[in-house]
């Protein structure tokens, strides 16, 4: 289907259908340019139609956190518009350090919309993370906010980051929203406690930066 400007439905049943189908150029068929034209373009089509679900444990997946298109695209806007002025742009690219999480969708198509993102596995170790964030010359990182879990991402990763000349923020993205609500141990004092460390980049948290900009525009 096109991005809104006509709703074309093919029906593949033989060669000659695909044929027909490739007789056209893409540039004729009005489609999206880019990641953020397409959600938007879905968003104005269906925009209380759902769009994305989380939940962090499978016991609990009657209380999922849920998104609609409208939803969605609000907070990619957010994320792009933050990741716009915090500096990044195809020269110097978001990266991130993330599980699957609601806040991962926002940085891919919010970052790809402000400049370029930088996927680094999570799972890495961490020094070999560096390595990569240093060659990439990444200015801005999205990562998890500490916590009290076994092998917290942050207590791993935290000791490497002074090694990267050209860091400039590091935004935090807190499970607390998403595991309060299964027994998870508070994280707030453990946030406290590594704020209050001297760090050479600006430590902030994703969601209450995304909360200050605009989701319109």
């Amino acid at each position: 289907m096109s991005s809104g400007q006509s709703n074309e439905i093919f029906a593949v049943a033989s060669m000659a259908d695909i044929e027909a189908i490739e007789a056209t150029p893409l540039s004729s068929r009005t489609l999206p340019q880019n990641s953020y034209d397409a959600i938007a373009a879905t968003a104005g089509l269906m925009p209380d139609a759902p769009a994305l679900s989380f939940f962090a444990s499978a016991a609990d997946f009657t209380h999922a956190h849920k998104w609609t298109y409208a939803e969605l695209l609000a907070d990619i806007t957010r994320a792009a518009n933050l990741f716009h002025v915090l500096g990044v742009t195809r020269e110097a690219p978001v990266a991130f350090l993330l599980p699957n999480l609601p806040e991962t969708h926002f940085t891919i198509w919010g970052g790809e919309a402000a400049g370029v993102v930088f996927a680094v596995n999570s799972m890495l170790e961490p020094g070999h993370a560096a390595e990569l964030l240093r060659a990439a010359g990444v200015r801005v990182l999205v990562t998890l906010a500490p916590t009290s879990l076994p092998n917290d991402l942050w207590s791993r990763l935290s000791p490497h980051l002074a090694g990267l000349p050209e860091l400039r923020t590091v935004a935090w993205v807190s499970l607390a929203p998403y595991l309060d609500a299964v027994g998870a141990p508070p994280f707030r004092h453990l946030v406290e406690q590594a704020l209050d460390t001297a760090q050479r980049f600006e430590l902030v948290d994703l969601r209450v930066e995304m909360n200050k900009q605009p989701a319109d525009r």
